[in-house]
């Protein structure tokens, strides 16, 4: 770990702090108090065998996850709520214990995945910028080889893509110089009128063939 990078508060360590917070709520304390005592009477019941003990925990988790809707509370908490259901302390280790770079992929109408991540109350730029890395790269895995080369900002890019947008309408060489050449946007300098085929041919190699 890089030693001079600043820490921040992350989101699970904001939803751990808002969960001790509420617990103060004596209506809040209450509930979560009488889902930890009934998950220790079915826990420590000697008779029950192995099978009823992990149904119990699953039956508490989902308890703890209906009181977290209830009031109004964002996914996150859910693990600072169940530790301390589970265990009755609160966890020192809420980082790791939280799935920061959680996604979902959800196809449209159309059959397409579309990658999203979700954003919380708590969620900062901060938290974005520490997993952006890791959701680039999982963006490979869901959509698959990109189908055009990315090129790097320069002053004529704009100019170029102007370019290749009115050939694609019907422009001709002659035209196409002409409309750049008046555009102050591009520059003072004319441009000539086998540039275009050049500028077209550039914009033409970028693009990565789809196999079928």
């Amino acid at each position: 770990m890089n030693k001079n990078k600043k820490s921040f508060f992350t989101i699970a360590q904001k939803a751990l702090q808002n969960t001790l917070i509420m617990l103060g709520d004596k209506n809040f304390n209450r509930e979560i108090a009488e889902i930890r005592t009934k998950f220790l009477e079915k826990k420590d019941d000697a008779n029950r065998n192995k099978d009823d003990k992990l149904n119990n925990l699953f039956f508490t988790l989902d308890k703890v996850e209906r009181l977290r809707i209830k009031y109004k509370l964002s996914e996150p908490h859910f693990i600072a709520m169940a530790w301390i259901v589970i265990y009755n302390q609160e966890p020192d280790i809420i980082d790791n214990l939280y799935n920061k770079t959680y996604f979902k992929v959800i196809p449209n109408k159309y059959g397409e995945k579309i990658m999203y991540i979700p954003v919380y109350p708590e969620t900062t730029i901060e938290d974005v910028r520490e997993i952006f890395s890791v959701i680039k790269k999982n963006t490979k895995i869901v959509y698959g080889k990109e189908k055009y080369k990315r090129f790097k900002r320069r002053p004529k890019l704009s100019r170029d893509l102007t370019a290749s947008r009115l050939k694609s309408i019907g422009y001709n060489n002659k035209e196409i110089g002409k409309i750049l050449s008046s555009n102050p946007n591009f520059g003072d300098n004319s441009i000539m009128n086998d540039e275009i085929p050049k500028i077209l041919n550039k914009l033409k190699k970028s693009v990565i063939k789809v196999k079928k």
